[in-house]
């Protein structure tokens, strides 16, 4: 992903798997973004655009730990759309309202994202859904 050092190097936030929606409307945002969670060990399902994110959420509803959402102004309703069809799903928000989540649910990375702080970011988000839904796949 070429974005700095590789942030499993040291084996710290490792996936184990666990399936993240990665949803950008900007390729190189959601490759870079993809390459970084996958090289952490985490199951990626890619979306390009607002609706195709939503489509994915519910066609992994049961098995989605977590979601990392950049759409620049409209990651907002990015997230609602995928709330929609899998109610809070933890998220990270990349963007311009990233100094300012507008739910407890979300946090927000500046963007560019840093993959280190990114996978951080999910890696925590993600270890908070496991303790409240084991069950997820």
């Amino acid at each position: 992903y070429g974005g700095g050092p590789d942030p499993a190097a040291a084996g710290v936030y490792r996936g184990a798997g666990d399936r993240v929606l990665v949803a950008a409307d900007r390729a190189v945002v959601r490759e870079l973004v993809a390459a970084a969670l996958d090289a952490a060990g985490y199951t990626v399902v890619a979306a390009a655009d607002r609706d195709a994110a939503a489509r994915q959420a519910g066609d992994h509803r049961d098995r989605l730990r977590a979601a990392v959402l950049a759409f620049g102004a409209h990651t907002r309703a990015a997230v609602r759309g995928v709330w929609r069809v899998r109610p809070l799903l933890p998220a990270v928000a990349v963007g311009p309202d990233a100094d300012d989540p507008f739910d407890p649910a979300v946090v927000g990375v500046p963007d560019p994202p840093a993959p280190a702080a990114l996978v951080r970011a999910v890696a925590e988000l993600v270890a908070a859904e496991r303790a409240a839904c084991p069950d997820v796949e």
